[in-house]
């Protein structure tokens, strides 16, 4: 006989008829077995029951009572039901005589005394010991294994998703599924959590709380969610909340989903001001385009189902509307329909198609992967239909959308320094009435600058009109007056640099005869002609513009301001001769002003083109740059700075040309101080022939302290030298002479003057001196003074006299290095130095090229009791023919005189024809040793021993 396991839920019941009467024991117990008859176990070794594994067994029990009974093991209860069951007994009679075997229970215990009941009663009532619970506890717990039936776990994917509407970027989107709480089979609480990272880098992301249930009889998910959205578009930042309702089946499936931005749901992305629009009352106005972003409120829905298996899993479509609006737009109705494909538990594709009025039609596809898979953990054949899909990912629009929206109008130009609009007085010179809007100009200057107020955004606006003459007026605090003769451009806070409407005519109104500036004034657009005086004048004022104006003839200044401070800007005047003074005069004695003169053409003044004079506590930066600055009466530029002031001042760009006197001359007296870079000028015949004019002259004097940069100049066809430095007094300066062109100037290329007790510093280098009447390169240490000299890297060609002279006199002590220079073709030697009276000069000249020249290509003589230290080393002197009184033909050549002192050190050179030492008097310590060529002495020369040449 055969019987179905149902362990461990095996109970034993008591089955039978029974009589009214008790039980006698012992009865007799009859066993139906189900082993085989051969193997049924003696009497001596009764069968054991096993009942994980072997059939029911029947008991028939016999006993004196004329009813029997029946026990069963491994058998239900008897019930009602007349149908059979696989665990009804097979009763006794039912049973072949061979399958029955007579048994003999032992007898059993006799009945407890009442002393042991009461006994058993008291320790049931004692609590448990500890090793009892845990026993007990041990016992009671759980399969674990039945628990995880039906149930689903923690799992992770990515998705990619294309653009599509309301998202112009494609996402990565990283995903969670965390099971909260659930009952196997019935319910389940749930998380997802998504992060979103788009093509472009910015960030979103999502958190969804949902709750399923699952009705078996139906075999159907009910359920919903509710979800916190955010989206970083790359310009703003949205957040949303979102809600749903689903119901998902084997064969069906419906959804609502509901997405609502909260927060700032509609924000800025860019502005822009592509163009002027023009004047309308006292304003400017500026075309104005903004785009924003709008997070979009949506609900959607769908229905579809499964429409065919695939591999393991299915092909299912949908097909529903959706409703979308935007705050700032008009709202729309779309439709859409999706494909979901799903060959596996871990592979999702789903393609959409949308369309609608405000995105037109979109298509999206993405690709999705979890780990892992959706469905319910167990024995599918003992899992419900429908149930996996209890966990499934919820189907909703993962990121906000986002509509972009542009918007066109127009608005006031703003003043950036005062974020206030621009205020304009409209001036037609010679209308009747008016307001001072551009409907209704005013006709005078006057006018216009009687409707303003000092508060930094008011501009009164002239036009020609009918070419009225203008009075003279002072301009108030704060305000501008501008014509629309030139382009005229405004700074405003929205697009930067605009150009004003009706600018750019070349009509320049006219003044006459005088312009007062005050405070954050500004004059711009007009011709002042004739003045009596100064055409343009400021006293004690502060942040000054003047510029495109033309100013000719004025009897004094075209342009001129005392003690003026903060920002002051001299642009694009142009100006003509005056009857006396300079072209722009800047007298400071107090305060600190930042100077700025550009782009001016100044000619035929009779003084100087450009005066700059800072004394008293004056302090100033001064950038005078790209002006043109000729035929002025004496110096193109001239800049002195006394007493204790203080200044930088740079020279950049300018063309300086024909002036009469010096090109640019700078003075540093008494106790003042000053940084002067002079770069990227063209300096060139200024002074008239035969004269004493230079290009650049710069002194220091008094207790002066300064340093002095001229650079990247091309200095030519000037009277007398192209450069003068001159260091009298105490002054101390540093200063360098680096990469200029200086060519045919009257006397020399460069010219530098140590005198008095100065203490300077020069470096020479990289410049080109050529065809300069005298010297090339002249530095003459004088007085007491004490120098360092470097002369590096020149070249000095055919100049009348010297390529490169240094020469010290008087007390004067100086180091110098004359370093891989070129000099040739010069009248005279490539390169000389000498020592006078009692002046002191430590050299050391190494490395130089010289060829070519008239007499030496290196000289040197001592005169007096001066003393000269000197190495000369790695010269190559080529084809110098030489000359001393008598005549010596070599390249080198040295010699004493009086009661001078040489110590020379000859060592490495090379010269085509030698090298001669002319101890004439004095004393002639030298030596010679290394070098190509031969050595000739005119007369004994001491060793150099201990003599410290270098």
């Amino acid at each position: 006989m055969k019987a179905v396991n149902y362990s461990p839920y095996i109970s034993l019941f008591l089955v039978g008829t029974f009589t009214s009467s008790a039980i006698t024991f012992p009865p007799t117990i009859a066993i139906a077995q189900t082993s085989n008859p051969e193997t049924q176990p003696s009497p001596e070794n009764p069968a054991k029951l096993n009942l994980e594994t072997e059939s029911p067994l029947v008991i028939r029990a016999s006993a004196p009572s004329p009813n029997p009974q029946t026990l069963v093991v491994g058998a239900s209860a008897p019930s009602n039901n007349p149908q059979p069951s696989p665990l009804n007994p097979l009763v006794a009679d039912a049973l072949a005589p061979s399958d029955i075997a007579e048994y003999q229970p032992p007898p059993f215990p006799p009945s407890p005394t009442t002393q042991e009941t009461e006994e058993r009663d008291r320790d049931r009532q004692k609590p448990p010991t500890t090793q009892e619970t845990e026993e007990r506890d041990t016992e009671e717990k759980p399969n674990t294994q039945e628990t995880e039936t039906n149930t689903f776990s923690v799992r992770g994917g990515i998705r990619y998703t294309t653009e599509g509407a309301g998202y112009e970027e494609g996402f990565t989107s990283f995903e969670g599924f965390i099971p909260l709480f659930q009952n196997p089979g019935k319910n389940l609480t749930f998380i997802e959590g998504r992060l979103l990272l788009q093509n472009n880098a910015a960030l979103g992301g999502n958190v969804v709380l949902g709750q399923r249930f699952f009705d078996e009889s139906a075999n159907r998910v009910y359920g919903g969610y509710i979800a916190y959205d955010n989206r970083d578009t790359g310009n703003n930042s949205f957040n949303q909340i979102g809600v749903g309702f689903e119901t998902l089946g084997e064969n069906w499936d419906f959804r609502i989903n509901g997405y609502f931005p909260i927060g700032d749901n509609r924000q800025l992305a860019d502005e822009s001001f592509p163009s002027v629009f023009g004047f309308q009352g006292n304003d400017l106005l500026l075309n104005r385009t903004r785009q924003f972003e709008s997070a979009m409120t949506e609900v959607d829905t769908e229905f579809g189902g499964k429409i065919a298996r695939l591999g393991e899993g299915s092909l299912r479509g949908y097909a529903g509307l959706y409703y979308i609006d935007a705050p700032g737009d008009d709202s729309a109705l779309g439709v859409k329909g999706r494909l979901e494909i799903r060959p596996t538990d871990y592979l999702t594709l789903n393609l959409s198609v949308q369309n609608d009025r405000i995105f037109d039609t979109r298509v999206v596809a993405s690709l999705g992967i979890t780990f892992p898979g959706t469905s319910a953990r167990g024995n599918n054949d003992d899992k419900p239909k429908g149930l996996d899909r209890m966990g499934d990912t919820v189907a909703r629009q993962s990121t906000i959308l986002v509509l972009e929206q542009t918007e066109q109008d127009r608005v006031a130009a703003i003043n950036p320094e005062t974020n206030q609009p621009w205020r304009f007085q409209h001036v037609v010179l010679g209308a009747n009435g008016g307001n001072g809007t551009f409907e209704s100009p005013v006709g005078t200057v006057q006018n216009g600058i009687d409707g303003t107020v000092s508060d930094g955004n008011n501009i009164v606006y002239v036009q020609l009109g009918n070419n009225s003459e203008i009075l003279p007026f002072e301009i108030p605090d704060q305000v501008q007056v501008l014509s629309t003769g030139p382009v005229q451009e405004l700074d405003t806070k929205q697009a930067g640099t605009v150009i004003l409407p009706l600018s750019g005519t070349g009509q320049l109104p006219s003044i006459d005869p005088l312009v007062i500036m005050r405070n954050n004034s500004t004059l711009a657009g007009f011709a002042i002609i004739n003045a009596p005086d100064s055409a343009v004048f400021g006293r004690n004022v502060r942040n000054v513009t003047i510029r495109n104006n033309l100013i000719v003839n004025p009897a004094q200044e075209a342009i001129k301001l005392e003690n003026v401070t903060g920002g002051i800007n001299i642009a694009n005047n142009i100006i003509d001769r005056t009857r006396s003074d300079s072209g722009i005069l800047i007298d400071n004695s107090f305060g600190a002003a930042d100077l700025r003169i550009a782009n001016n053409t100044i000619t035929n003044a009779v003084e100087d083109g450009i005066t700059l004079n800072l004394r008293g506590t004056a302090q100033g930066t001064a950038n005078i740059s790209n002006n043109v600055i000729s035929r002025n009466g004496i110096d193109g530029i001239s800049l002195q700075i006394f007493d204790t002031a203080q200044g930088t001042v740079n020279i950049t760009g300018n063309s300086i040309f024909a002036n009469r006197a010096i090109g640019i001359e700078t003075i540093g007296s008494n106790r003042s101080q000053q940084t002067l870079n002079i770069a990227n000028n063209i300096i060139s015949q200024n002074g008239p022939p035969g004269s004493l004019w230079v290009g650049i002259r710069s002194e220091l004097n008094g207790t002066a302290i300064g340093t002095i940069n001229i650079t990247n100049n091309a200095i030519t066809d000037n009277a007398y030298d192209g450069i003068g430095i001159v260091l009298d007094d105490t002054a101390t300066g540093t200063v360098n002479i680096n990469n200029n062109d200086i060519y045919r100037n009257g006397r020399m290329g460069i010219f530098t003057s140590f005198e008095d007790v100065s203490q300077g510093t020069l470096n020479v280098t990289n410049n080109r001196v050529s065809n300069n009447r005298d010297h090339g390169i002249y530095v003459s240490p004088r007085g007491n003074s004490t120098s360092t000299i470097t002369i590096n890297n020149n070249t000095a060609n055919n100049n009348g006299i010297n390529g490169i002279f240094l020469e010290s006199f008087n007390f004067s002590t100086s180091t110098a290095t004359i370093s891989n220079n070129i000099a040739s073709g010069n009248g005279l030697d490539g390169i000389s130095t000498r020592t006078n009276n009692n002046s002191f000069l430590r050299s050391l000249v190494q490395g130089n090229t010289t060829n070519n020249n008239g007499r030496f290509g290196i000289e040197m003589t001592t005169f007096n009791t001066s003393r000269l230290f000197t190495g000369v080393r790695f010269n190559t002197l080529i084809a110098n023919p030489g000359s001393f009184f008598p005549f010596f033909p070599f390249g080198f050549g040295a010699q004493t005189l009086e009661t001078s002192t040489l110590c020379l050190d000859l060592r490495n050179n090379s010269s085509s024809n030698g090298f001669v030492f002319n101890p004439v008097s004095g004393t002639f310590n030298g030596n010679a040793s290394g070098n190509n060529g031969t050595v000739v002495q005119s007369n004994s020369v001491n060793s150099l021993g201990f003599c410290p040449a270098p």
